[in-house]
């Protein structure tokens, strides 16, 4: 049968590849000035959006983690447009 040993073992290969190898480790920390409300974008997703702050936050920042397991709304319960909504038209396929 095949398995994982550890259920973060390619955690842990991540880490150690990125605290030995200089390479490595200076394009991932590149990557993280590049995204400064990566994280931060998840929590405001549903609330309604501020396009003035939106477009701050995306020429601030090149991109935004989103989690599978959250709900993210396009538009609130009122019929207010909130950041995942405008995100999403923003990069729909036309």
């Amino acid at each position: 049968m095949e398995y994982f040993v550890d259920y973060l073992i390619v955690d842990y290969i991540l880490l150690n590849i990125y605290d030995h190898n200089g390479g490595v480790k200076d394009g991932v920390d590149a990557c993280v000035e590049l995204a400064p409300h990566i994280l931060r974008f998840e929590k405001i997703a549903n609330e309604p959006c501020d396009e003035e702050k939106f477009r701050k936050m995306c020429e601030e920042c090149r991109w935004f983690k989103l989690s599978y397991k959250l709900p993210f709304r396009e538009y609130t319960e009122d019929g207010k447009l909130t950041y995942y909504g405008r995100l999403i038209s923003e990069n729909e396929v036309r």
